[in-house]
């Protein structure tokens, strides 16, 4: 379990990273292009394109850093009005079937790439593989993320005092 919390640190960190790296780059573009097209009168057309691209990025990376965290949408009310000792049990129903949508998305999310590589963007002339990759990387990301949780959290029921 030392290697497995080890690697999804390391995702963590790196998601951390480049998320933050990608939102100050986004946040730049569109001032830019803000004082661009109303101050000065002159659009920038490639910076609107890749701030939205930058967003879908920022999503699903976001997404990812969430599920690692195992800070994802949850209803609580219904959680809590589980015993306790049955609690850890239906999470890990739930995110296994959180797993199970994870998988498809990942195998869909490569046929789209696939489908798109040879298409480019309007103004930017790039692949629209680019956009599309984020539902690839995130959603792989989030399947490690939410394995390692479910690992967790079947050691924590095996052996309560080891985790």
């Amino acid at each position: 379990m030392k290697y497995l919390n080890a690697i999804k640190k390391g995702i963590e960190y790196i998601t951390s990273k480049v998320l933050v790296l990608m939102f100050m780059v986004m946040l730049l573009l569109v001032i830019i292009q803000v004082l661009y097209r109303y101050v000065l009168h002159i659009p920038i057309p490639w910076a609107e394109e890749l701030a939205r691209y930058l967003f879908t990025w920022l999503i699903f990376l976001g997404a990812s850093l969430t599920s690692a965290k195992d800070e994802h949408l949850a209803i609580t009310v219904f959680r809590d009005l589980i015993p306790v000792k049955y609690r850890e049990f239906i999470i890990i129903v739930i995110d296994t079937i959180i797993l199970v949508f994870l998988y498809i998305l990942m195998i869909k999310s490569i046929d789209l790439v696939g489908q798109v590589k040879s298409t480019k963007t309007p103004v930017l002339q790039i692949s629209m593989a680019f956009p599309y990759m984020s539902i690839l990387v995130g959603s792989a990301s989030m399947f490690i993320h939410t394995l390692i949780n479910i690992i967790g959290r079947m050691m924590k029921i095996v052996k309560p005092d080891s985790v």
